[in-house]
């Protein structure tokens, strides 16, 4: 059955164990400042996401020196085509090893969800029995083993925070002393710190988490050995051209339709639609994805006479957060109508009104239950 809540109520690691423990698999939802996934098969972590950059695969293949720019949305664009996922591509092309990838994978994974702990806020849900529609290697990690490392790097980093408060901190040597007492894979780091580099420029040429090198680098401060230069401002991205806007609109609907997520895969169809409708095939693309998702809602949902009621007490509904549209779907459910003569009542996009229910059953926050000779309204 799903789940929901929100992390203050029930932190991540507790979550996490709860689901390791019971061999859930689904997918876990968390939406804070950033919507996160993560997919669990028989209780273990197969695979994450995230709508943070900084969080991706792509983020460490580039950052990692394995592709450039220019590479990376070469393979998404080939992603989009022929169907495979990024990890398969990978690994036909040569451009990584198995082990590297899996390592990747790792370090991906265990950031993530050092996030989630040192955010210590979000709404959560917990969806049983949904799983990617496409996955590659086979790898699933140990939450048990990822939950220690994890939590271990929370802790140090809170501690960290009152010399290295982000991963926008530059820093600098002072003398080479302190470097000729390191073993060499930390003498191989602090060549890199060049007063310059910020900690996650660092990360990235050593190919470690930026924890390693925020250790690393305050372990030095603590002996004098390392001093703070400053904090570099966040990057302003430039705009993209137009081309380059609606071609990662649509690679975000595919991997949203990738990991199930239907209703964000809409939400970025819509915008090509509203943004680049002067532009005939982005059109002539998001159309035909948008084909996909009427497809894949009538065989998730075909039509039945089953009525449509809440699944959950109101008392809990009000500690959820829905959308507008969410909002009015769920007033529109009272144990009465079906699943077409609610959505007959709704002022939208027909398609955006199927999404929400689909999501909505998912979650839990909806059931459908068999008639028992009600009389209804017929719209």
């Amino acid at each position: 059955m799903p789940i929901s809540g929100n992390l203050r109520t029930m932190p991540v690691v507790d979550l996490l164990q709860w689901i390791a423990v019971a061999r859930k698999t689904g997918t876990l939802i968390v939406r804070g400042e950033w919507k996160r996934r993560i997919f669990f098969e028989d209780g273990q972590v197969t695979l994450v996401a995230s709508d943070n950059v900084r969080e991706r695969l792509g983020y460490y293949l580039v950052g990692w020196g394995h592709l450039t720019e220019a590479q990376l949305e070469e393979l998404l664009a080939l992603q989009q085509e022929c169907g495979q996922t990024i990890g398969d591509l990978l690994l036909e092309r040569g451009i990584v090893s198995r082990e590297e990838l899996v390592r990747m994978l790792l370090v991906r994974a265990e950031e993530l969800i050092v996030n989630l702990i040192l955010a210590a806020e979000g709404d959560f849900r917990f969806i049983d029995h949904t799983i990617p529609t496409r996955t590659s290697l086979g790898v699933r990690f140990s939450v048990e083993q990822l939950l220690f490392e994890a939590a271990r790097r929370a802790d140090e980093l809170r501690r960290m925070r009152s010399v290295i408060p982000s991963g926008r901190c530059v820093l600098r040597l002072r003398g080479e002393s302190f470097v000729q007492t390191l073993p060499p894979d930390e003498q191989r780091i602090a060549a890199l710190v060049d007063g310059v580099r910020t900690v996650e420029e660092v990360a990235l040429a050593a190919r470690v988490p930026e924890f390693v090198v925020a250790s690393l680098l305050f372990r030095g401060h603590r002996e004098g050995a390392v001093e703070l230069v400053g904090e570099s401002q966040p990057a302003t991205p430039p705009a993209p051209p137009p081309l380059a806007a609606w071609t990662e609109r649509l690679r975000e609907a595919e991997t949203c339709i990738t990991f199930g997520d239907l209703l964000a895969a809409f939400s970025h169809l819509e915008a090509v639609r509203r943004e680049h409708g002067d532009v005939p095939e982005a059109l002539r693309r998001a159309e035909a994805m948008r084909a996909r998702l009427v497809a894949l809602l009538d065989q998730a949902q075909p039509e039945s006479e089953d009525l449509l009621q809440l699944a959950v007490d109101f008392a809990d509904l009000t500690k959820l957060r829905f959308s507008p549209e969410e909002a009015f779907i769920i007033s529109r459910v009272d144990g009465r109508y079906t699943v077409q003569q609610t959505l007959a009542q709704f002022p939208g996009d027909r398609l955006l009104g199927r999404l929400i229910v689909h999501e909505l059953l998912q979650q839990g926050i909806l059931k459908l239950t068999a008639q028992k000779g009600l009389a209804r309204t017929t719209w």
